[in-house]
């Protein structure tokens, strides 16, 4: 849910753009009825994806700083590859370099030092798709409801529902 502001901003910068969504199979549900995406795929599954050959795919984007991420995109082989890394993780850093085209550091430590908080993650990817460039959009995540679902809550619930999305 995190992504969807980020998601937004990509959507609207790239209309015709086919975004695939790569994500843990818990989470595959978050995005299915979104219109932020065209597909989503599980990660154990991508490797069986049509567009997992190298070079299948034009912009690879990491939204999560990890090293998994950053080698997912990096397996890709697509000429842009973007993602953020926290600058005083050295060893991510230059991992970052050899796997990624357009790496963006965000340096946490600093933030600190100064007395600041440190950005909810929806704010560092705010940085992140200004760094690429995207269109400003609110930050607000939103999730997606199919219709019946949603006659269902609205029914159930008589126009409040609640959430609880942790297992």
């Amino acid at each position: 849910i995190v992504y969807t502001p980020f998601l937004r901003a990509l959507r609207l910068s790239a209309p015709q753009a086919k975004i695939v969504a790569v994500v843990a199979r818990p989470t595959l549900g978050v995005l299915q009825h979104s219109q932020l995406v065209d597909e989503t795929v599980c990660q154990n599954d991508w490797s069986d994806h049509p567009l997992a050959k190298p070079g299948a795919v034009d912009c690879a984007i990491a939204l999560s700083p990890r090293t998994a991420t950053y080698k997912l995109a990096s397996a890709t082989k697509a000429r842009y590859r973007a993602g953020y890394y926290y600058s005083e993780r050295f060893v991510a850093g230059l991992g970052c370099r050899w796997w990624l085209t357009h790496p963006f550091p965000q340096s946490i430590r600093s933030l600190l030092k100064q007395g600041l908080k440190v950005p909810h993650e929806i704010e560092q990817h705010r940085r992140f798709a200004d760094y690429l460039g995207l269109a400003q959009v609110d930050l607000n995540p939103e999730l997606g409801i199919d219709e019946p679902s949603s006659q269902w809550g609205g029914e159930l619930a008589k126009g409040r529902l609640a959430l609880h999305l942790s297992p």
